[in-house]
């Protein structure tokens, strides 16, 4: 199958979103690709920042110390809802500089070089968030279409992320609790009563009921909540709770599932949530996560999907050359924050989304094999930037 180039360019941010079931040729064939606006980076990054100061709006702050203790408890939470970008302005300073935003020049070097079709400006208060530099060029209607794609996805129970949160004492305020993350590839087996009207279209999974008894699949964590490899810290603050994974680095990238054929790896990430009660477990809601994504992992991701109606992998068509511009020119940070500020082009993107997350159970069990996360042929040149 061949595409033309816009209308390739145009699936690209639906491929990533949803493997095998997404929507082509959304928009018509003004896409324009390399457009980086006025201006342009003439390359040049100053590596005397000294990591600088974040000059965004700060997380919420700790509580004060020793409001944690008591009863901590364990709750496990699947993310119901997912949205790309998480919307206008969302996100954290993730490389604590404003490039382009701050009127101090000494706060708005750049912690890498950038494209140079691009000015690779942050938003308001250093924001960073490259996906919604790639979603402006699809219509409103598209994107909304690419985010129920995805929740498709998590409603048939296919895959989600599963969030771990222990030694939470259960009030407004806790000075230190502990948070995992791992991807869950699907809820396989039956629901007791029955799957409901929806079981054979989301056959070989079974479909969601968002009231804490899916029993998502897991190959890490137990059914008490016990977990097998390396926590982040956190902490809550007025019911919300925060994890900055900005300068933690031993516990690795979280895993994101459901966006494309296989999982994003996200490094070094900040999430912030509301926590409410539910039924004696937690409801995760304006849930924001952002991080620091290998452009190769989202072409990678993108390349080994297939069109909705079958046919070869995105990465054998002829004009995936477009797609793969798309997203290297939107490379706005480094993916290892010890290479900022130390004159490297830019090899990942700020990559932020929205999300709900519901009480969930646990089904222990190594993980099914998916044949679209080491499906040949893409080739390596076509899954990098150049």
């Amino acid at each position: 199958m061949r595409l033309r180039p816009a209308a390739l360019a145009t699936v690209a941010l639906s491929a990533l979103v949803m493997s095998c079931q997404l929507l082509l040729g959304i928009r018509d064939a003004d896409f324009d690709v390399a457009d980086g606006g006025s201006g342009g980076n003439d390359g040049g990054v100053e590596a005397s920042n000294e990591a600088g100061t974040s000059c965004s709006a700060p997380l919420p702050p700790r509580p004060p110390v020793g409001t944690g203790g008591g009863d901590g408890g364990t709750y496990i939470v699947a993310m119901k809802t997912i949205v790309l970008g998480g919307g206008p302005n969302a996100g954290f300073d993730l490389d604590r500089t404003c490039t382009c935003t701050a009127e101090d020049p000494a706060q708005a070097r750049a912690s890498c070089v950038h494209p140079k079709t691009s000015r690779g400006c942050d938003l308001d208060g250093g924001v960073d968030n490259a996906l919604l530099t790639i979603t402006s060029g699809f219509a409103k209607a598209s994107v909304d279409k690419f985010n129920d794609n995805i929740n498709d996805t998590l409603d048939c129970g296919r895959q989600t992320v599963l969030l771990v949160l222990q030694d939470y004492n259960g009030g407004p305020d806790d000075d230190k609790v502990v948070v995992f993350a791992d991807p869950s590839f699907g809820i396989r087996a039956p629901h007791t009563g029955g799957e409901g009207p929806d079981g054979n279209r989301c056959l070989p999974t079974y479909p969601a009921r968002w009231d804490g008894t899916d029993r998502w699949g897991s190959a890490r964590i137990r059914e008490d909540g016990y977990v097998t490899f390396p926590s982040f810290e956190g902490y809550v603050r007025d019911h919300q709770l925060v994890v900055d994974g900005r300068d933690q680095p031993s516990p690795g990238p979280i895993a994101l599932t459901g966006l494309g054929a296989s999982p994003l790896r996200v490094h070094r990430p900040v999430i912030v949530a509301k926590l409410e009660s539910r039924d004696g477990g937690l409801e995760l809601k304006d849930g924001v996560l952002a991080g620091r994504v290998l452009a190769t992992d989202v072409l990678t991701s993108f390349g080994k999907s297939v069109p909705p109606d079958g046919g070869e992998r995105y990465c054998q068509d002829d004009e995936f050359k477009v797609v793969q511009t798309l997203f290297c020119q939107a490379a706005d940070i480094m993916s290892n924050p010890d290479r900022d500020f130390v004159g490297d082009r830019c090899d990942a993107l700020a990559f932020v989304v929205g999300f709900t997350a519901t009480p969930a159970a646990v089904a222990p069990g190594a993980a099914p094999v998916d044949p679209e996360i080491d499906a040949p042929p893409c080739t390596e040149a076509s899954l990098a930037c150049p």
